[in-house]
């Protein structure tokens, strides 16, 4: 599955040397699919490290749900060829968030997916900058014509429940 999502978004990345965010990614599949393109890069990982009772399909206003296990997340990169040296993460209810700019931010399946891009909104502004590109799945691509100067549908998912757009953005209005 990863394998299928990388190429969704493999043409939109350049493998040199870069930081990337992932907000919500799970375990880091994706991540590591990128990772094998180039050694050179370096992930955080922003997630909340408890596995919620009941799976809640649509959006989360409060950021309440979870499924994850941070000690898990770990391990899998590990075992899975990235040093500790290539990633940072971070518990995002107990841990200070990265304050570094992105040249990256990916959240497939999470951002404005699951969780209201608003909830993240001020702080993306704090660590993007022109050049950032921000890749995340949506069913309002238009409302955010309202909030970057780009943006670009990628893949969509019309033939989901959801109905979704993959898109990439960048620069801030």
């Amino acid at each position: 599955i990863m394998k299928k999502e990388y190429e969704t978004i493999k043409s939109e990345i350049n493998f040199s040397n870069k930081k990337y965010l992932s907000i919500g990614g799970g375990l880091g599949g994706l991540e590591l699919i990128i990772n094998m393109e180039n050694k050179d890069n370096f992930f955080y990982f922003i997630e909340k490290n408890y596995v919620s009772r009941k799976v809640k399909y649509g959006w989360d206003e409060k950021n309440l749900e979870a499924y994850n296990d941070l000690l898990l997340v770990d391990m899998f990169l590990k075992n899975n060829g990235m040093k500790t040296n290539q990633f940072k993460i971070f518990d995002y209810d107990l841990d200070n968030l990265p304050g570094d700019k992105f040249d990256f931010i990916i959240s497939l399946y999470s951002l404005d997916y699951h969780y209201n891009f608003d909830i993240y909104k001020n702080y993306l502004k704090k660590v993007s900058n022109n050049q950032t590109k921000i890749i995340f799945d949506t069913i309002r691509n238009d409302y955010f014509k309202k909030v970057f100067t780009n943006v670009r549908v990628v893949q969509s998912h019309e033939d989901t429940v959801h109905k979704s757009k993959r898109i990439i953005c960048s620069e801030f209005i």
